[in-house]
């Protein structure tokens, strides 16, 4: 099984709303069969050679959204995923981090084209507006999970979610 070193964000803006993108990616596999919906996820991806986990959040902020990050929190959570995409088993070792953020357009110009096969949509949401919600968010409890985050109440620890 391959392993992917992911950095995450959690995009925070002054309004304590959430940058998510919305997927749908039919070569997605679960321990449940096909995840077969569009799904929700914080911006992020691989880290490259010779990056650290904090150097590809930044990047990959940059590239999913053209936002900079106006601070980085240390890493809050770890998730361990393992997920059958496009045909190869894969095991994702995530790490999460806070990027607050000042308000700006979002820019898609640097989304690779596999991305861009699979993008749908952003949205800015309320942690409340997540809990709500019938939609299908990744990690699991998103909602939840976020609660202590936008109230700057950040774990002394990173730890491990689902």
């Amino acid at each position: 099984m391959r392993i992917r070193c992911s950095a995450r964000v959690i995009a925070i803006n002054k309004d304590k709303r959430v940058l998510l993108f919305k997927y749908e990616d039919d070569s997605i596999f679960g321990s449940q069969g096909p995840i077969g919906k569009p799904f929700w996820v914080t911006p992020g991806g691989g880290v490259e050679d010779q990056e650290t986990y904090e150097d590809a959040a930044k990047r990959e902020l940059f590239e999913e959204s053209g936002l900079v990050p106006v601070a980085l929190s240390k890493c809050i959570w770890n998730r361990v995923a393992e997920l059958n995409w496009k045909g190869e088993l894969i095991q994702f070792q995530e790490q999460y981090y806070v990027a607050y953020v000042e308000e700006a357009d979002i820019k898609l110009d640097n989304l690779t084209l596999e991305e861009r096969e699979v993008y749908r949509s952003y949205e800015w949401w309320s942690v409340e507006e997540i809990c709500n919600s019938n939609e299908i968010f990744f990690p699991n409890m998103l909602g939840e999970l976020l609660k202590p985050i936008v109230s700057d109440d950040f774990p002394l620890q990173p730890i491990y979610i689902d």
